[in-house]
């Protein structure tokens, strides 16, 4: 099999995150003004009760199976059978989620008088069972993945325009939604027989592969758990209007996060391969590499993003959530903590096997999370939902440093960060003085980022930061050989 570049998986991983954020923030100016806060908490609410059914029939699949189904991709009849075995595991737990769903909306009057709604969105569950976005990224076929994610964003796009008119047509715009992704994960399903077979199995090896995928799901369920219960407790304990500017500005905190976060992600395959096959010195040069290249992008993001929150918040949608700037410039912070736990988890724990200390760290974060959210959000309302967000990310990245440290010195970033640092003193410097010299939100959001993008790249060439120098010597080789 072709070995994949990382610098072009990167990009379509990159690519895809962002047209996948992209299409729905195009949309997301029209629909918050559409529909209202009220509806938009509605759908969030009803979204975050959904979400911890579909990480039950996840059950850290898709991890565990990039894991070791990296080190069978080269073997068809192998990676044939493990892939029939994860899909027919899955399929299983899938069943068990919709029991669960059921028989909370039996026993909850509150979640079911969102019952239309949960009822929809839990479709997703079906559709990302089947959707087996795990032996894509196995394979690094990132390039099907981001055309075909293109076209279904692309018809999601038109659909939203066309059919969402009023506030009463949020149910509609939950079944695009839902359908949208649904329809790619049908796509996926046929298009996987490429790489193998995915006919379902009674020999599905569980207690081979259970205790892993437990240890991982429950890793996941955790970190659902601290990302979602703000919003399902907001949801409970205060009303639908809170919810709505709150997901507002989790939506624009979760973009950012995401895009960042695609560098790791890609990355993973290949890290797991080369620590597989004991290539240590490849490995530690490439976990060196991913680590400096989150530093010059996470600082700049984090510095922006609590300068321009107001104008973000206003601008994307609309003066009803200006009141979910406070929250977003609190959450900012923790996109940088996040980031970070994710790096030591899935570039230095997921490859050496550590599920354990993974689960160990988020799992003790969703406890204090939770805890903070009944005593915070009563008083601080969405503010508190974010402080606890920050606190919980800030924990979890802490206890995941110090377990990946036993195993990976971190070093050979200190210039990176205090370049970076520097970039970003740029960056406030320019926002202070413009924000003097322009009174228009639009115009002065707009001007704010591509001066600061200027600005801060500007200060990382006169620094010679070595990641940023190679990028510009592989775009002149480039120019170089299109030239010839």
């Amino acid at each position: 099999m072709q070995k994949k570049s990382m610098k072009i998986n990167a990009v379509l991983n990159g690519i895809k995150t962002l047209v996948t954020i992209l299409f729905p923030i195009i949309t997301f100016p029209y629909i918050m003004r559409v529909l209202g806060a009220d509806n938009i908490g509605k759908i969030n609410f009803a979204n975050s009760i959904a979400n911890y059914f579909q990480l039950i029939a996840a059950l850290g699949v898709s991890s565990y199976a990039i894991r070791e189904g990296a080190a069978l991709r080269k073997d068809k009849t192998r990676i044939s059978e493990f892939s029939r075995q994860i899909f027919s595991i899955n399929l299983v737990t899938m069943v068990i989620a919709y029991v669960l769903l059921i028989i909370t909306l039996v026993v909850s009057t509150k979640i079911r008088s969102y019952g239309t709604i949960i009822f929809i969105q839990s479709l997703n569950v079906f559709f990302t069972v089947i959707g087996v976005e795990w032996i894509y990224s196995i394979y690094e076929d990132y390039l099907y993945i981001t055309i075909r994610t293109i076209l279904v964003q692309l018809v999601s796009l038109i659909l939203t325009f066309a059919l969402v008119r009023t506030p009463e047509d949020y149910v509609t715009y939950v079944w695009i939604s839902v359908l949208a992704s649904g329809g790619a994960n049908l796509i996926n399903f046929f298009y996987a027989f490429k790489y193998c077979s995915l006919v379902p199995t009674a020999h599905m090896q569980m207690r081979k592969h259970l205790k892993p995928m437990l240890i991982l799901g429950c890793n996941t369920l955790a970190v659902t758990i601290y990302v979602n219960s703000d919003i399902t407790i907001l949801g409970f304990m205060k009303d639908d209007y809170c919810v709505g500017i709150y997901s507002n500005a989790v939506k624009i905190y979760t973009v950012l996060k995401q895009i960042i976060n695609a560098l790791i992600v890609v990355s993973l395959p290949r890290l797991s391969a080369l620590y597989g096959n004991g290539d240590y010195k490849q490995y530690n040069g490439l976990i060196e590499k991913v680590l400096k290249s989150l530093m010059i992008l996470l600082l700049p993001v984090v510095t922006g993003l609590i300068l321009l929150s107001n104008e973000l918040v206003v601008l994307i949608s609309g003066p009803e959530y200006a009141e979910g700037a406070a929250a977003l410039r609190i959450l900012s912070i923790a996109i940088a903590f996040s980031i970070l736990a994710s790096f030591f988890t899935t570039a230095i724990l997921l490859p050496r096997k550590k599920e354990k200390y993974i689960l160990r760290a988020t799992m003790i974060s969703a406890v204090v999370n939770i805890a903070l959210n009944f005593v915070l959000i009563p008083v601080f309302s969405e503010r508190g939902a974010a402080m606890t967000t920050v606190l919980a990310e800030f924990l979890a990245m802490t206890i995941a440093m110090r377990y990946a440290r036993r195993d990976y010195a971190v070093s050979g970033v200190k210039h990176t960060f205090l370049r970076s640092m520097c970039g970003c003193l740029g960056i406030i410097g320019v926002c202070t003085l413009l924000r003097c010299l322009i009174h228009n939100y639009v115009l002065y959001t707009v001007i704010s980022v591509v001066c600061s993008i200027m600005i801060y790249g500007i200060i990382m060439i006169v620094l010679k930061d070595d990641i940023v120098c190679q990028i510009l010597k592989d775009l002149r080789n480039r120019a170089d050989k299109r030239r010839m």
